[in-house]
């Protein structure tokens, strides 16, 4: 990916570099032997957190909050786990953009985040996503949160709150709001 990015802004008079999906996708993704190992060397006590996963998304009656309170209540290995997740996705982030940079010092660089990192409470962002506003703010000058309020059941006024929040990281934002599958 860097050397595809270096080329193209070196072959190419490109105004700028737009990176989608430098995130993790949900917390049940990431799991690997590699995963494990780093979440382990890091000092996660990965069976702890499975214990934690599992009651969360799997078994019989999976309740969609056990993991998410335990970060919320300052379990040392969640908190762990999230910031190595984002610690690998800021890493990602960077030898991106430095690929680019490199290659050209004024080319803008912007990225789609999800909206929830633009709330007060990080607990959903930072767990499933590894993807932090304030990490990224250092890297692009343009922030662009996908507001898609059909996806959230959520108003206009849900949009209005994701731009106000994004743009507390001190990054232009530009917000992507929802036009498919009957979005308004």
């Amino acid at each position: 990916m860097q050397g595809l990015l270096g080329e193209l802004v070196r072959r190419y008079d490109a105004d700028g570099v737009h990176l989608d999906y430098i995130r993790y996708n949900h917390l049940a993704f990431g799991w690997s032997e590699e995963d494990l190992a780093r979440y382990a060397a890091g000092g996660v006590d990965t069976e702890h957190v499975r214990c934690l996963m599992e009651k969360t998304f799997y078994g019989d009656a999976p309740d969609k909050e056990t993991i998410c309170r335990a970060f919320r209540e300052g379990d040392r290995d969640v908190i762990r786990l999230s910031e190595i997740r984002r610690e690998n996705v800021l890493a990602f982030a960077e030898a991106l953009c430095g690929a680019v940079r490199a290659e050209k010092s004024g080319i803008t660089l912007s990225s789609a985040l999800m909206p929830e990192g633009a709330y007060n409470d990080l607990t959903f962002s930072d767990l499933h996503y590894g993807q932090h506003y304030a990490d990224l703010a250092g890297l692009m000058d343009l922030f662009l949160p996908m507001a898609y309020s059909k996806a959230y059941g959520k108003d206009a006024d849900w949009v209005a709150d994701v731009a106000r929040g994004t743009l507390r990281y001190g990054v232009k934002t530009l917000v992507g709001v929802q036009a498919y599958e009957g979005g308004t």
